[in-house]
């Protein structure tokens, strides 16, 4: 899973890593696995555990271990833990430990580190009234970036139809991209008349996210902004090319999920799919 993030584990100091500091006797301990920054500072660690263990059963000593690397590096890594068949990431100076479906590429961990240095409050930015002008689509934005300022994770906005509900999702993205909170976005419908009408709704509120309809559309790479149907993603998610993935909206690319009206319920089910596939 490791390598599948281009991670090549071939030098000595990328496995059983020797820290100081660790509560115990000696103050000696040994990390399993540093995902290093290309500077030397790491970026990330892993705490491996048997495949018939929980994998949360080393969530309290990979805490320790990235202790011991942020006092000699200067920098906290991310925390990983898993058995091989689950992983779960922590970042503890953030969020609580959430399962992830596999392990961060050495971009995305750099990322995540850089955005929590850059990222602005989204609660005291301005809305972009070019985008949206309802005073209640105003307030459905702002109690989104309340519930970010409480570390939470998820949000839910309900809004009747012809409200302006598109409108209010592209200006919270647009919000969330420009305070840092999120670089990519998927927006999920349950018919392609809404993935069109989603689309341009982007290409023309949002223009700098590059939005590509994933219904007819595959060049990806350079957008910031994805619209497609619930089973379209889950096609192109079993998607490979040579044994690779072919669609990266995975791991720590997608920041930001955006499902529409009854597709809810789908997007559950789709995380659930997500980690299924990642234990076959």
């Amino acid at each position: 899973m490791l390598r599948e993030a281009g991670w090549a584990l071939d030098k000595p100091e990328d496995r059983e890593y020797a820290v100081t500091g660790m509560p115990n006797g000696t103050g000696a301990g040994y990390v399993d696995y540093v995902l290093w920054g290309d500077d030397g500072t790491p970026l990330g660690l892993v705490e491996a555990k048997r495949t018939t263990r929980d994998p949360r059963a080393g969530q309290q000593q990979a805490k320790l271990y990235a202790d011991c690397l942020e006092a000699r590096y200067g920098q906290r890594p991310l925390i990983f833990y898993t058995n091989g068949y689950q992983t779960w990431l922590w970042d503890d100076g953030e969020y609580p430990p959430r399962e992830v479906q596999g392990f961060y590429k050495k971009g995305e961990l750099q990322l995540l580190i850089q955005r929590c240095a850059k990222r602005q409050d989204p609660g005291a930015a301005r809305i972009k009234r070019e985008i949206v002008n309802r005073s209640y689509q105003e307030l459905a934005i702002r109690s989104i970036t309340d519930a970010l300022a409480q570390k939470e994770r998820k949000g839910l906005i309900m809004m009747a139809t012809g409200a302006g509900k598109t409108r209010t999702v592209i200006a919270l993205c647009e919000l969330l991209q420009r305070c840092n909170w999120a670089k990519r976005v998927l927006f999920l419908a349950d018919r392609l008349a809404l993935v069109k009408q989603a689309c341009n709704a982007f290409k023309k509120h949002l223009p700098d996210a590059n939005p590509v309809n994933l219904m007819t559309e595959r060049d990806a790479a350079d957008s910031r902004g994805y619209v497609c149907t619930y089973p379209t993603m889950m096609r192109l998610i079993d998607e490979r090319e040579g044994g690779v993935q072919r669609l990266e909206l995975l791991a720590g690319l997608r920041q930001l999920n955006a499902p529409d009206k009854e597709v809810r319920a789908l997007d559950q089910e789709l995380a659930a799919s997500l980690q299924t596939k990642r234990r076959r």
